[in-house]
């Protein structure tokens, strides 16, 4: 659309947005670029707090976003207090929104216009500033998902700065009282609105529905209505910019817009150079140790890549904590601190590591001492992979070594994580949350990362001492809190891990049957799967089937439930549902169930091929499937004795093949 304010004054207004987390910096990017196309005349501002890392400033910078720090303003205690109310978590997420109250004291500017981060703009709109202080994009006119329109959507305002307007609106959000912010969560959002109470009484400042169109609820029919009107996209909800590198094929909204986003992100990296971001991340290693004198040396020489190497001694009396202080003569990047606690609680001991670590840092790497990586470029193919919407690093862990060192258990891991993540819960079987309040277990955003953790720690007697203990610690946490349902589940496995199948089996079947609701859909596979596996044990097959299969559904992508199900049909001579359980699994599945007794990366399912192909006399496509194992598992003499097996049989028969 043409403008008719070709000779407005650019001095002294601009484009703002507001960035204090690091996740949305390319969001702050795509609204960059989305204004050039659209031909604005003003420059976009960002307000920043110290909560932005070195690399997330320097991509502002190749953008050329100029950015103005400013203090966070913490969500005060009477909306804490009342938002905890509604929902625990919520003063959480909106932890820093009310930062954006900056937007009306930067008076060094005499007009802006806010924009969120989550918008990209599809015309120009340079007119809006000649509209009247609070001009303001409609809430969801188009899309009326709110009860109580008509209201403002914060995400677009115009601003006539003032201090004394920033004080006023300060006090008044610290003064609300709890009848005043009625029944509903209070951000910034719900705060300017009721400060500006009267503001649907004024038509004159409301933009049209054009100004604010959803992502999410964009429909296609509606296409065609919308593309020629729409001003700008608000991305609430899902955002593009974290599905840049890949799409999520679960996800069923309308692409349209979102294809236009990503297209014009990759358009904006080929003018900028990630990797001088990336020269700027900072990563850093943390752990827990008490009394791990013997794995020392190997852990440091190992981590001391890292930018920080920090390690919280829990009260060691082997030595250990002396040898790290001699450690920090040859390693100045060591970091430590001991804590005699008088009842270790994993979770208390880990937080209190990572608060030996630097602001500067943009990763977080969690490891224990008897771990090590024997790569030396390991810390830099970290540093390769950050992004600025970077969740979690996925990598492999050889979780379990044989007596030669070789691994006989293989998983993937995920304990390299961006600076979202804050906070560990459980006492023991630790779980890291958000600064959202969400508990993130093996699934989500994940990063894959070129790099091997080994872990030496882990033979079977260890194991079973640490269960014994470990059972004692997760019945103190549930009997504390029967309302904590992931304690519950890792107790149940410490159950089976120490041999107490009676009670494993009466706590997976109240998890199953009482407590479905409470648990996210990997979370009820593994409970499905702890159950059936029961009633395997006990050969009640069709049983153990049935468990199996709603696993199967809850979890579609994590290969227990497959693999445990194949077994069944192998042993009850169903060996053609066997073979076909098992190409389901390894057509469909990419990771094991936590504390899982399969390995998805192992021989177990192609030695469960080969064996029900070999029943049905299918000797060429068992080669093939024993073959694979073995690449896979090449001192395991079981399977060295099934491939000469499988191989006489083949030379002895007519080629016949049910699989391959």
């Amino acid at each position: 659309m043409k403008s008719n304010y070709k000779n407005a004054m650019v001095d002294g207004q601009a484009w703002v947005t507001l960035l204090t987390d690091e996740t949305y910096t390319d969001g702050v990017i795509l609204l960059q670029e989305s204004l050039k196309k659209v031909k604005s005349k003003f420059p976009l501002y960002a307000i920043i707090t110290d909560e932005v890392s070195a690399p997330c400033l320097n991509l502002l910078e190749q953008a050329g976003i100029k950015t103005i720090m400013k203090d966070t303003i913490t969500v005060p205690d009477n909306i804490a207090e009342h938002n905890t109310h509604y929902y625990s978590h919520m003063t959480a997420i909106w932890r820093n929104c009310l930062t954006k109250l900056h937007a009306f004291d930067l008076t060094e500017f005499k007009k802006v216009v806010f924009l969120d981060a989550d918008v990209m703009v599809l015309q120009n709109m340079d007119e809006l500033f000649t509209k009247p202080h609070m001009t303001a994009a409609l809430d969801g006119e188009y899309h009326n998902i709110w009860p109580d329109y008509p209201h403002f959507n914060a995400g677009c305002i115009v601003i006539e700065p003032s201090h004394e307007l920033f004080e006023s609106l300060y006090n008044f959000t610290c003064n609300l009282k709890d009848e005043e912010m009625q029944k509903q969560i209070m951000a910034d959002q719900e705060v300017l609105n009721l400060y500006y109470s009267d503001w649907a009484k004024h038509p004159e400042l409301h933009l049209n529905k054009y100004y604010n169109i959803f992502g999410p609820y964009v429909q296609e029919e509606e296409l065609e209505d919308i593309k020629p009107n729409v001003k700008f996209i608000h991305f609430i909800g899902r955002k593009p910019w974290k599905f840049f590198l890949r799409n999520n094929p679960a996800e069923t909204y309308t692409e349209y817009y979102y294809e236009v986003a990503k297209g014009i992100l990759k358009e904006a990296y080929q003018h900028i150079d990630i990797t001088k971001a990336q020269k700027l991340v900072k990563l850093a290693v943390y752990a827990i140790c008490k009394n791990e004198i013997n794995n020392l040396d190997r852990w440091l020489k190992s981590y001391s890549k890292a930018d920080y190497v920090c390690v919280h001694d829990t009260g060691s009396t082997d030595g250990t904590f002396e040898k790290l202080q001699e450690y920090q003569k040859i390693y100045p990047n060591l970091i430590i601190d001991q804590t005699f606690y008088n009842k270790i609680s994993f979770d208390t001991a880990r937080n209190d590591s990572m608060k030996l670590i630097p602001s500067d840092v943009s990763m977080f790497f969690m490891n224990d001492l008897d771990e090590a990586i024997l790569e030396d470029d390991w810390a830099d193919k970290c540093k390769a992979a950050w992004f600025p919407a970077f969740n979690r690093g996925q990598y492999t862990y050889h979780r379990r070594l044989d007596a030669n060192g070789n691994p006989i258990k293989t998983m993937s891991e995920y304990r390299i994580h961006s600076r979202e993540w804050t906070t560990w819960v459980n006492n023991v079987h630790e779980l890291i949350m958000n600064r959202q309040g969400k508990i993130q277990f093996f699934v989500g955003d994940t990063t894959p990362i070129d790099i091997t953790v080994w872990h030496f720690g882990a033979d079977a007697e260890t194991t079973l001492a640490k269960s014994v203990r470990y059972v004692q610690m997760c019945e103190e946490e549930v009997a504390a809190d029967p309302e904590n349902i992931l304690g519950k589940l890792q107790l149940a496995i410490e159950y089976e891990v120490v041999g107490d199948l009676k009670k494993a089996t009466e706590t997976y079947e109240d998890l199953c049957k009482n407590h479905m609701n409470k648990l996210k859909n990997f979370e009820l596979a593994r409970s499905f799967f702890g159950y059936a596996r029961h009633h395997m044990e006990a050969n009640e097959n069709d049983m153990a089937l049935y468990y199996m299969n709603i696993g199967r559904l809850e979890a579609p992508f994590y290969a227990d439930n497959y693999l445990a199900a194949a077994e069944i049909y192998l042993r009850t001579q169903h060996y053609r549902e066997a073979a076909e359980m098992i190409k389901l699994c390894i057509t469909n599945c990419t990771e094991n169930l936590w504390c899982s007794v399969y390995n998805i990366n192992g021989a177990a399912p192609f030695e469960i091929l080969a064996r029900s192909l070999a029943l049905q006399n299918d000797f060429f496509g068992a080669y093939a499937a024993i073959n694979i194992a073995c690449d896979r598992e090449p001192e395991n003499e079981t399977l060295k004795a099934l491939k000469n097996q499988v191989a006489t049989d083949l030379k002895n028969t007519t080629y016949k093949s049910v699989m391959f």
